[in-house]
């Protein structure tokens, strides 16, 4: 949620690609991967990526666009609802075994 509240400002999410953050967000269309594993490496590219966003305007407000307009599609009451659904599906699995 953290990451879709600061979308909502226009931030464009700048991560390592590691748990469910490549199934949540696209590369390139509202976010910025790194798929490095090594620190060293890691630093590099997030150094590198932030150098290609300053220096790339239209495409740094493209992503910022981008990343408002997807923070719409999870605002509170959705997430409530998924949150609700997900207990139910727990509680239904739970009286089945």
């Amino acid at each position: 949620m953290v990451i879709m509240y600061a979308m909502s400002y226009g931030c464009i999410p700048l991560s390592t690609a590691v748990g469910d953050i490549p199934n949540r967000l696209t590369d390139h269309k509202y976010a910025m991967l790194i798929e490095k594993t090594n620190e060293q490496e890691i630093i590099e590219s997030f150094t590198e990526t932030l150098i290609h966003l300053k220096n790339n305007i239209e495409f740094r407000k493209q992503l910022s666009m981008n990343a408002f307009k997807e923070s719409k599609e999870y605002d509170i009451q959705l997430f409530n609802k998924k949150y609700q659904d997900l207990f139910s599906i727990k509680r239904t699995l739970k009286l089945l075994f």
